[in-house]
């Protein structure tokens, strides 16, 4: 989506929050896409061919919801930019999925097909030399088409043989003249499909795919031949480019014609374009927000693009066959910021990613999953074996230290838990929120706790930054505050501890005892771990008065 002549026309920036954001604040780029274009009204019997009150362009909502397009810049100007001529819309509203027409009609003339009326303002669409249509959100792209030389009374059309894209309309080659044969005859001799969905290009009919040069049959998944075995709804930085789902397929078989969305039954999103995309047996497949890496999050080559919104929490993505047949659903209640969710060979498993790659947080997007696996031991020789997850009550929150003064800067914070059960601390996560969580603990190797044994965490491993404390099994970078605060132990998600105190004591730690009798630890010296702070971390707490 080409963005140069919003750039040019220094359209104001605008974002949430800000007074003069427009209307349609929140549109990101794709939401909108330019499906078709009419640029030469042919003449009408003996009537005149002049395109005043007769050109329009037609416009597709990809969004998955309602929207209101009021605060929109339409700019038209040549295909090199030159020359724009700026129409902001008055209030008009798109349902999702729908097509919206615009002509060069005053407003209160619009007749069908057009369904809203930008009168002299763009000027006349080029019917040599090709120009430039875009659609913008104060500094913000939504789309942009360039199109090429009009024949008279034919429409340009994107190719309707794959859902509209707007990566898709960027492409010379995906637009062609409609068809009289098969488009609509909405005035004598004027032939398109304006408010509607476009006609194939190139003679794409349902069941095939192109393989390279060819048209052959698509192998179509069904039921168990592909598994959504990754999300990430929440990755480092833009949220609207960075999103992705991964696939893996059991069966050889074709993308082409798969559907997106939250269920099966809402799936509208559709793998675009008429190529195949072919996954072979045992092969992963990348479905993003946009096929760009520098924009992406630095994604390997992904198999299309489907611009579905991913939720935060309590959400799921499922996929479908072409023919709406329910494939696979995938569901998960929170995420942590910069890290997906992948799913291990329980189905119903849930495990937040270690790996990192490019800039767009953890994860393994088209490669094998790291989820339910750790090493049992060090070094590469050591055996794998499964990560023993912990659940809720599995771990207990027993000791914290808030205010600590054995090292400046609150370094001497810490707090300790006590395993329940034998579990590994691998892909847990911590924080003072669930729906804030930190990055979970990555680890090759299986971070252990046998039943009864006690864990720290602090925010150093270094004895001479964390006030001289014993072995630290895990880091964490949020604070302990001294009133009112909270600690969230979460595996997969879902909270498996969580404690919150009203207060803490200076120097001495707050202690959980085996009765689960909550105090601050005495200020004796048999407690002092350090020359100043009272604790005992890592080990065994006394029993509160």
């Amino acid at each position: 989506m080409r963005r140069a002549v919003v750039a040019a026309l220094g359209l104001a920036a605008c974002g949430p929050g800000d007074p003069t954001a427009p209307a349609c604040d929140g549109l990101v780029a794709g939401d909108l896409v330019i499906t078709e274009i009419f640029a030469d009204h042919a003449a009408s019997g003996d009537g005149p061919g002049a395109d005043l009150g007769k050109e329009w362009f037609e416009v597709y909502n990809a969004s998955g919801r309602d929207l209101d397009l009021g605060g929109l810049s339409l700019v038209h100007s040549r295909a090199d930019g030159s020359g724009g001529k700026e129409h902001v819309l008055a209030d008009v509203s798109l349902p999702a999925g729908g097509y919206l027409v615009l002509g060069n009609v005053a407003a209160d003339l619009i007749a069908a097909p057009v369904g809203y009326g930008y009168g002299p303002d763009l000027g006349d669409l080029h019917n040599s030399g090709g120009g430039q249509l875009a659609i913008a959100c104060g500094a913000a792209a939504i789309d942009t088409a360039v199109y090429g030389d009009s024949d008279a009374g034919r429409s340009m059309e994107l190719d309707g043989g794959a859902a509209p894209d707007a990566t898709i309309n960027d492409e010379a080659a995906r637009w062609c003249a409609a068809d009289p044969a098969a488009a609509t005859e909405f005035e004598p001799g004027n032939f398109g499909t304006p408010g509607a969905a476009n006609d194939a290009c190139g003679g794409i009919v349902a069941g095939q795919c192109r393989d390279g040069d060819a048209l052959r049959p698509v192998v179509a998944p069904a039921p168990g031949d592909l598994t959504i075995t990754e999300v990430m709804p929440n990755p480092d930085g833009d949220d609207g480019m960075k999103e992705w789902i991964e696939l893996r397929a059991s069966r050889a078989v074709d993308l082409h014609g798969l559907r997106v969305g939250r269920t099966a039954a809402d799936a509208a999103w559709e793998v675009a374009g008429d190529a195949c995309v072919h996954v072979d047996a045992g092969g992963y497949a990348v479905l993003a927000r946009s096929a760009d890496p520098a924009v992406n999050g630095g994604l390997p080559a992904i198999a299309a693009v489907v611009r579905l919104s991913l939720p935060n929490r309590d959400a799921s993505v499922a996929i479908a066959a072409a023919d709406g047949s329910a494939l696979d659903l995938f569901a998960w209640t929170t995420v942590a910021d910069g890290v997906s969710i992948e799913r291990g060979d329980d189905p119903e498993a849930r495990c937040q990613a270690t790996a990192v790659y490019g800039d767009g947080g953890r994860g393994t997007p088209g490669g094998d999953n790291d989820c339910g696996r750790c090493r049992d031991g060090d070094g590469p020789g050591a055996p794998w074996r499964p990560i023993r997850t912990p659940g809720p009550g599995d771990l207990a929150i027993t000791e914290w230290i808030a205010n600590p003064d054995g090292v400046p800067s609150d370094g001497g914070e810490y707090f300790e838990l006590q395993a329940r059960a034998a579990v590994d601390l691998n892909g847990v996560a911590v924080g003072r929120r669930l729906d804030r969580l930190e990055a979970p603990l990555a680890s090759e190797r299986c971070v252990a706790i046998a039943a009864g044994g006690r864990a720290l965490y602090a925010h150093s491993r270094v004895a001479a930054e964390n006030g001289g404390l014993p072995a630290v099994d895990g880091t964490f970078a949020f604070s302990l505050v001294q009133s009112q605060g909270s600690i969230v132990v979460a595996a997969g998600g879902a909270a498996v501890a969580e404690i919150a105190y009203p207060s803490s004591t200076a120097t001495r730690a707050t202690i959980v005892d085996d009765r689960g009798a909550t105090c601050a630890i005495a200020a004796e010296p048999m407690y002092r771990y350090n020359g100043t702070d009272h604790g005992t971390p890592r080990a065994a707490n006394p029993v509160c008065p």
